[in-house]
């Protein structure tokens, strides 16, 4: 839960910084709209994690369950978000090398698989169509390229 909640907090940031960007929102070829678009994205995302989490809670209220046994969360850093960070660091590492499409298809592939979102025919449908749909949207509607 505080991890979503930081997420929330740093969605904000993200926001209120891409709009001081110079040109914001005078036209597509605004250097913010890539950063303010992430940063809605995570911030509806933290919202549903959170709400999640919340309801998850009352759920187990109402049950009349061990509260103690089952709200017990894994410590904030423990392996697997430092391996995810290391993916993520690594992410931003290759990009300027090999692009956007390229460096989000390999990231969200191998983030999927570590993090077992599903099988490997799910993690790779998705880790192909969701970046090539970004690059259309931003290519063709914002018309703003993405290196």
């Amino acid at each position: 839960m505080v991890l979503y909640i930081i997420l929330f907090f740093f969605s904000i940031f993200v926001y209120v910084e891409s709009v001081k960007l110079p040109d914001f929102g005078k036209s597509y070829e605004s250097p913010g709209l890539l950063p303010a678009f992430i940063a809605i994205v995570m911030f509806i995302l933290s919202i549903i994690m959170i709400m999640g989490e919340v309801k998850k809670k009352l759920k187990l209220k109402r049950e009349n369950k061990k509260l103690q046994d089952d709200i017990t969360e894994e410590p904030l850093w423990n392996k697997r978000v430092i391996v995810a960070i290391i993916i993520i660091l690594f992410y931003i590492v290759i990009l300027p090398y090999t692009g956007f499409l390229v460096s989000s298809i390999i990231f969200l592939f191998v983030l999927m698989l570590f993090l077992r979102a599903g099988n490997i025919f799910l993690v790779g449908l998705i880790s192909v169509s969701v970046p090539i749909a970004i690059q259309y949207l931003f290519a063709n509607i914002f018309k703003q390229l993405i290196p």
